[in-house]
């Protein structure tokens, strides 16, 4: 009975040191899916702010060129 109780000890103790890893793992890959949904919204939101001053340029430089032409 105590060599039963031995191994299911010995057992258990490396499916919770294999259940730790798997933790930290998802963990880290919590935080990595995180930053870069970040990162994205950073990067989408810069990009419309910077095409709206473009277009808003554009048109202005379409105003500056109708009047030149007339």
């Amino acid at each position: 009975m105590e060599v039963f109780l031995a191994f299911r000890d010995k057992r258990l103790s490396g499916i919770e040191g294999k259940l730790a890893g798997i933790e930290s793992r998802l963990t880290i890959i919590t935080w990595a899916v995180g930053i870069q949904a970040s990162l994205t919204l950073v990067i989408l939101g810069s990009m419309f702010a910077v095409w709206s001053r473009l277009a808003d340029m554009g048109g202005q430089l379409a105003t500056i060129a109708r009047g030149v032409s007339h």
